[in-house]
């Protein structure tokens, strides 16, 4: 499912990044383009990443799922090395 939200993640921040440069490169030139895209692509990427984010506390999943994510945390800490 991680994998599912990253690539969604990364075609919008794509999708994005394409449509703003194909739409300003003529009247802006290359340079221009691509900085505001980029610029516009990275606020996507932090917006989206809230949202999900707010989308995904742990007060809004069933029991279950958060004993999985607390099981994930735990097996991660023991290869993390931390106590």
């Amino acid at each position: 499912m991680r994998v599912l939200h990253g690539v969604a993640r990364g075609l919008l921040g794509f999708s994005v990044f394409c449509f703003l440069v194909a739409v300003l490169v003529v009247s802006l030139g290359t340079a221009a383009a691509f900085v505001i895209a980029l610029a516009a692509t990275l606020t996507v990427q932090v917006a989206w990443r809230a949202v999900t984010a707010r989308l995904a506390s742990p007060a809004d999943l069933p029991e279950e799922a958060l004993r999985h994510v607390r099981a994930d945390r735990v097996r991660h800490r023991r290869c993390a090395g931390s106590p």
